[in-house]
């Protein structure tokens, strides 16, 4: 009966330790899982930190060209007027030439 009790306290003894290094994995497991978490936490945030100035550059981008473009549309309408003003200036510089040449023509004919 004694050596009975004895060899139960030895399997209980050997279950305990058994079960004791069973804890340590996954005690070991765990804190590892832990480790893996928190490194993807963090590269899940310096993702998120680079999407973030990716889509405030983004925005920064769009926003000068809508300025690049609003500015060539002004640009563009300031020369339409300049271009109508110049072609009127030219056609009343040209005017003015062609009335100065019949004023010279005339003087001609009436000289001859």
């Amino acid at each position: 009966e004694h050596a009975r009790l004895g060899d139960a306290l030895v399997a209980v003894s050997r279950e305990s330790e058994r079960k004791r290094s069973l804890l340590g994995d996954a005690k070991s497991a765990l804190h590892a899982q832990e480790e893996r978490l928190k490194a993807a936490t963090v590269h899940c945030q310096a993702a998120a930190q680079q999407e973030r100035q990716a889509k405030q550059l983004l925005q920064q981008e769009m926003d000068a060209s809508k300025h690049l473009a609003t500015r060539f549309v002004d640009l563009s309408r300031e020369q339409a007027k300049y271009s109508k003003l110049r072609d009127a200036e030219d056609r009343r510089i040209l005017a003015g030439i062609v009335e100065w040449l019949d004023k010279m023509s005339d003087r001609k004919v009436s000289v001859a």
